[in-house]
């Protein structure tokens, strides 16, 4: 008799999705949705806030560098929990801060503890998920984005009409206690790998699920960027990085110090598309599983520069089209990281997973750093955001074509992958 039973992958997965709205959401949305009273109260100058933005990403992508490889070495659920609890002292701390190099210095911790939360859980979850279920997983995951935006672009404008000269401090403390509370959550809920509970990966048709044995020679991350799939996703992830962080850290301040609009309708239009990102994902993460990772990585990307064009463009009071833009982002907002997770475990194993996105998240990483501080002196320059919005633009142009400039194709990543696999010992 078949025992009917809630799968724990499930349970793994609903933690993962808050793990990522704090790692990624709360961590640097929070941050957009707090600035502008921020910059207001500490009298920061676009410059200074184009600096704090990459402080915070430079940082992340430091932690890229090795957080995969922690995961691999001490186990996912360990470097997450510990993650979370750094962020929550780094958000925290931020509610207290007086000083530009001390806030950068904060942003920059804030950084790192993201990047070992999101990396982390994105290789925990491929142990969960078989390959046919990994975009439908990993969409739904990165939705977690999503449900961040929605709740701080509702939440942080309440609380500083509540407290007009202290509200973003109030609104770092808050959400630092929330993120702190989760990260004692994430160390009783979480495990490594269904093996831990005596089950099989979602989707594995009831296969019996055997851990991959660890090889005694080094990994090699050499040998997982000479795969050519990889080598594409490298690019498309710079692209990404650099492009959707302009628009993100920079389009709400770009709403209420440009266009005019009020704190509370700016929040509003951003929370309408964080509400429609949480799903963004889920659907093409899907989709990717249905037709192909390369066709929808394409179609998402051109999504990302209509959205970007549409918000340059627009004029003082086109605010229609400011909405259009904003809805057009929260329906891929998110699709790419889920996209890309999906591909590195197609293409290393899910052991190897978090190993494999933090190499990509290296590059996505730079372009993070270099996204904020462009946009800071185009506009310290130009005194407008519009040709930040050109340049995301052009960047998402770019990762749409990243498919065509490399045409690795699924027969070849096959033969390259076992020829790593034979090699090292070590992939699944």
């Amino acid at each position: 008799m078949k025992h009917r039973f809630v799968h724990y992958g499930w349970i793994i997965l609903a933690m993962g999705v808050l793990i990522i709205a704090a790692s990624l959401g709360l961590d640097r949305y929070g941050y957009a949705a707090i600035l502008p009273a921020m910059q207001k109260g500490l009298h920061l100058s676009d410059a200074q806030v184009g600096v704090i933005g990459s402080a915070n990403v430079l940082g992340y992508l430091i932690a890229a560098m090795v957080a995969g490889l922690m995961a691999f070495r001490f186990g996912p659920r360990l470097i997450i929990t510990l993650s979370l609890i750094w962020m929550a002292l780094g958000m925290v701390l931020l509610s207290f801060v007086n000083s530009f190099t001390l806030l950068a210095f904060l942003r920059f911790l804030t950084g790192i503890a993201g990047a070992g939360g999101y990396i982390s859980m994105v290789g925990l979850l491929s142990s969960w998920f078989s390959q046919c279920r990994r975009g439908l997983a990993n969409g739904i995951l990165v939705g977690g984005s999503g449900i961040a935006i929605a709740v701080t672009g509702w939440f942080v404008p309440e609380i500083n009409r509540l407290y007009p000269i202290n509200g973003w401090r109030y609104n770092w403390f808050i959400l630092g206690v929330a993120i702190g509370i989760l990260g004692v959550l994430t160390l009783i809920m979480l495990r490594n790998s269904p093996e831990d509970k005596g089950l099989t990966p979602i989707g594995s048709n009831g296969e019996v699920f055997m851990p991959t044995k660890e090889s005694n020679k080094k990994f090699i991350i050499k040998d997982i960027i000479s795969l050519g799939e990889m080598r594409m996703l490298l690019l498309a992830y710079f692209c990404f990085g650099m492009s959707y962080v302009i628009y993100g850290t920079f389009f709400l301040n770009y709403l209420v110090t440009e266009k005019g609009i009020t704190e509370a309708l700016a929040g509003n239009i951003w929370s309408t598309a964080g509400i429609l990102s949480i799903a963004s994902a889920i659907v093409w993460g899907s989709l990717s599983d249905l037709i192909g990772r390369r066709l929808v990585l394409t179609s998402i990307f051109t999504l990302h520069a209509v959205s970007y064009s549409l918000a340059a463009v627009a004029g003082i009071n086109d605010t229609l089209l400011l909405w259009i833009s904003a809805i057009v982002f929260g329906l891929v907002a998110w699709s790419v990281p889920a996209v890309v997770a999906s591909y590195c475990a197609d293409i290393v194993g899910p052991k190897h997973t978090a190993a494999a996105m933090g190499i990509v998240t290296i590059f996505f990483g730079v372009g993070q750093v270099l996204g904020p501080v462009s946009a800071g002196l185009i506009k310290e320059f130009s005194n407008s955001y519009v040709g930040a919005f050109v340049l995301a633009a052009i960047l998402a142009l770019l990762g749409a074509l990243t498919p065509v400039l490399f045409r690795t194709g699924e027969k070849q990543r096959s033969k390259e992958s076992d020829l790593l696999e034979s090699s090292k010992g070590t992939l699944p």
